[in-house]
């Protein structure tokens, strides 16, 4: 059994022209690992997992900039393979992929023109993403014996998005991409039972 607490900064791959950067964010879950020999094992992770990015645009005399914040749960299928092992730390190249449904998220957008501002917060509802959202995942990890059974675990992991989460919709531009990638930092305790 895993315990899990992630930290992250994601940043959306968009094709619609603005300049994107990054978003912290936390996560967290829980874990299932099953030992398929000395090496090699298989995992699969329940995360609570928020993804987003910030953004800005400016043209002719106007500015638009803001962040999106949007929340996943993600289902994680994952293998790994301890490539260093003694009495003190293992290490494990980890990877798989991960599918998130999405759970709910908002926007903060900011708008100049002509020294006339604006600001306003809206909710992203469920028909504004495509859902599922699958990732690509790849890690290293670290874990530290505590005791009989009882580890702790650091690792820093790359999920890189496969799915366009812009939804079809009729009349909106069907040229857009947004795609969910990060790299994070996730810590846990491992109990083997």
């Amino acid at each position: 059994m895993l315990g899990l607490f992630s930290a992250s900064q994601s940043q959306s791959e968009a094709t619609t022209g603005e300049t994107r950067g990054r978003l912290n964010a936390l996560g967290g879950g829980l874990g299932i690992s099953f030992p398929a020999s000395d090496k090699v094992a298989l995992r699969a992770n329940l995360l609570y997992q928020p993804s987003g990015s910030t953004y800005e645009s400016n043209t002719a005399g106007s500015s638009f900039s803001g962040s999106i914040c949007k929340y996943y749960l993600m289902l994680n299928a994952l293998g790994s393979y301890n490539f260093f092992m003694n009495s003190y730390i293992m290490a494990r190249l980890v990877g798989g992929l991960g599918v998130g449904t999405f759970l709910s998220g908002s926007s903060t957008n900011k708008y100049e023109y002509m020294g006339i501002k604006e600001e306003n917060t809206s909710k992203i509802e469920s028909k504004d993403v495509r859902s599922p959202d699958v990732r690509l995942l790849l890690g290293v990890e670290a874990g530290y014996p505590l005791s009989k059974g009882l580890s702790l675990f650091g690792m820093i992991q790359y999920e890189h998005g496969l799915t366009n989460i812009v939804p079809d919709v009729s009349g909106a531009p069907q040229n857009i991409t947004i795609k969910n990638n990060s790299i994070g930092l996730t810590f846990g305790a491992r109990q083997t039972f």
